[in-house]
């Protein structure tokens, strides 16, 4: 019985609850953010890893927190257009992707799995309030396709 049809959603769900949550979590997004974490995600990775770094350990905050404090790294971000603010917009893509995902996923689920998913589904959706916020997951939406394509080749 597979309750998740990709491995990945696993890895954004413990990403998700590892995150720095806020009480009410501002907007951060715009559609081009979206757009260029697709594009740029993949090269990024390869110029961190020529310079040493990498994501292995991205729900340890305190490694988040050194991987952006880093002065090469900011110039990488930047150089693929981003700010400082990049692991802010990241993590507000990435967790209102896994909310829109675990919504689907959960729809699609046959109704003996539903029953047995609800109270998860449910705390999940309470806990997920503080880090999502409304503008940014509507803004998600419009765009899940394309996150969804992306996250799957991405990490097939």
């Amino acid at each position: 019985m597979k309750l998740f049809k990709t491995p990945f959603l696993l890895i954004v769900l413990f990403c998700a609850f590892n995150t720095f949550a806020q009480e009410t979590p501002q907007a951060v997004l715009t559609t081009t953010d979206i757009d260029l974490l697709i594009k740029t995600l993949k090269p990024i990775q390869k110029d961190l890893a020529k310079l040493g770094q990498n994501y292995d350990n991205l729900e340890d905050p305190s490694a988040l927190q050194a991987l952006a404090a880093n002065e090469k790294v900011k110039a990488v971000f930047k150089k693929y257009g981003w700010s400082d603010n990049y692991f802010l917009k990241v993590s507000a893509i990435t967790n209102a992707y896994a909310s829109i995902k675990i919504e689907k996923e959960f729809e699609d689920m046959p109704e003996e799995q539903k029953l047995y998913m609800k109270q998860i589904i449910e705390q999940y959706k309470v806990g997920n309030k503080s880090l999502v916020n409304e503008k940014d997951l509507e803004l998600t939406k419009s765009k899940f396709d394309a996150l969804d394509t992306f996250f799957s080749e991405y990490h097939d």
